[in-house]
């Protein structure tokens, strides 16, 4: 008999929707409250028990209900005791075919794979419950408040793409301009070479061309596109955003498309996991596009920053299901106190673009803290990696590439020397490109990728950091 709360409705209409939705046609079998990791007891029918209503309130369930557990077709489905305590679970790799355990390593709720229960249930995942699945889409559930089961789609990477202007200017051209060396830039950032857009080319016309070229190489065409991303901090307009933009450009769909913008160079690997939750909620491809054209926005006089950018963009196409790549898992985050060591100051709200400004070229200036941003860089990229392997259940030693943000030669040296990783396992092309701020880590991605430095079975960490402070690690098994 269903049971009706003291607001005087029942649960058994919701209990029917959940099933139906999921698509399982076995009929629910009782599952014990240890099961999933806590100390539930039987109701007096012998555990089965009836299932409250899903807006349960956030205080507490319905009185003398007793907390149960269903199995669903494989699917757990399952409401919180009185207090509605979860503990969330993290499931590694390795434990994917043998069940889902705490952060203790307890056994809780077990996975089951290749299961076909679809679309996604109307209970959110918790940002700290993590999936990982190789291929299978696993159904993990004992989640959330409230909780009744997740489907965990795999988000993976179709198809990649970059692009670089073709004007190179080299360390000599800035010594005729500013005063300065080659061996000077050299010996402190690595960088001998950087590209340049042409007068006639835009930061959309650089999205573009590594775009077309992403979805190229996923095999579909701009109709297939079902969202778009564009990371970016320096905009065509100031509005509308760039991915409206690109949107018209591609000749893509109606479909929604935003900017992530002022993360810096933080902000490519920050839109994978936007892209991926997106990814969870509805089956949809996503472009993602990391482009900066910073050269036509910094100042040309100042040697300390100017010798430093360079213009590119890097693309990804990412969707669910079969792909070149499954993103395993992303960390990012956020020391807004470290906000003003990389800022540009001039431009928003608290100082306003002016006359006075365009004659200082105060609108040009970013400050740059170069001892305390190369410290927090290697902090946070370096504790990133860490942070976001151990999630997965794996360490430095499983990976077979590091692709960091192409800041400085120095940072990477630096970044690679704490983490213990060869000199061989990180990507490095600085030295060609410069840092090209949201589009360095798509673009080395796309450049190893062109040139045979990953293969099939290689596991990838991409990582950056950018003004913020912003750090940000994915993990993406190839």
């Amino acid at each position: 008999m269903p049971i009706d709360d003291d607001a005087g409705h029942s649960a058994a209409s919701d209990w029917v929707r959940v099933v139906a939705d999921l698509d399982c046609e076995r009929e629910a079998a009782p599952v014990d409250g240890d099961e999933l990791g806590e100390s539930h007891d039987r109701g007096a029918d012998g555990g089965r028990g009836e299932m409250v209503d899903l807006d349960a309130r956030p205080n507490g369930g319905r009185p003398g209900v007793e907390p149960r557990g269903h199995r669903v077709d494989g699917c757990l489905l399952a409401e919180g005791d009185d207090d509605r305590r979860r503990q969330h679970r993290h499931i590694s790799r390795a434990q994917r075919d043998g069940g889902v355990s705490n952060a203790d390593g307890e056994l809780g709720a077990a996975v089951e794979t290749g299961l076909e229960c679809h679309p996604p249930t109307v209970a959110p995942h918790p940002a700290d419950a993590h999936v990982w699945t190789s291929g299978l889409q696993h159904r993990v559930v004992g989640f959330g408040e409230p909780q009744i089961a997740w489907e965990v789609r795999v988000a993976g990477i179709l198809g990649l793409g970059g692009y670089v202007p073709e004007r190179v200017m080299s360390n000599d051209d800035w010594s005729e301009l500013v005063h300065t060396t080659d061996e000077w830039i050299t010996a402190r950032t690595g960088i001998k070479r950087r590209r340049f857009a042409a007068d006639d080319e835009s930061t959309l016309d650089m999205a573009a061309t590594a775009a077309e070229r992403a979805i190229k190489d996923a095999d579909l065409s701009p109709a297939d596109i079902g969202e778009i991303i564009v990371a970016t901090d320096t905009p065509e307009l100031y509005l509308p955003d760039t991915s409206s933009l690109l949107q018209d450009r591609l000749g893509c769909g109606h479909v929604p498309t935003y900017d992530l913008g002022g993360s810096g160079c933080a902000g490519f690997v920050q839109a994978l996991d936007v892209a991926r939750a997106r990814i969870q909620f509805a089956p949809r491809k996503v472009l993602v596009v990391g482009v900066e054209l910073i050269s036509r926005l910094m100042s040309w006089k100042d040697r300390a920053t100017c010798v430093l950018f360079g213009d590119a963009a890097g693309a990804v196409v990412m969707g669910p299901g079969q792909a070149k790549a499954e993103v395993l898992d992303v960390v990012t985050g956020t020391d807004g106190s470290k906000a003003d060591i990389l800022t540009l100051r001039t431009g928003g709200t608290r100082h306003p673009f002016s006359h006075e400004a365009a004659e200082t070229e105060a609108h040009r200036n970013i400050e740059m803290h170069g001892r305390e941003v190369f410290r927090e860089a290697v902090l946070r990229m370096s504790s990133a990696v860490t942070d976001v392997l151990r999630r997965i259940g794996k360490s430095v030693a499983d990976v077979a590439l590091v692709v960091p943000h192409q800041a400085n030669k120095r940072i990477i040296d630096a970044v690679r020397n704490r983490l213990g990783v060869a000199e061989e396992s990180v990507y490095v092309n600085v030295q060609e490109y410069g840092n090209t701020g949201s589009a360095s880590v798509p673009f080395a991605l796309w450049e190893a990728h062109q040139t045979g430095r990953i293969h099939a079975g290689d596991l990838v960490v991409l990582t950056a950091f950018g003004a913020g402070f912003h750090w940000a690690a994915a993990a993406v098994q190839f």
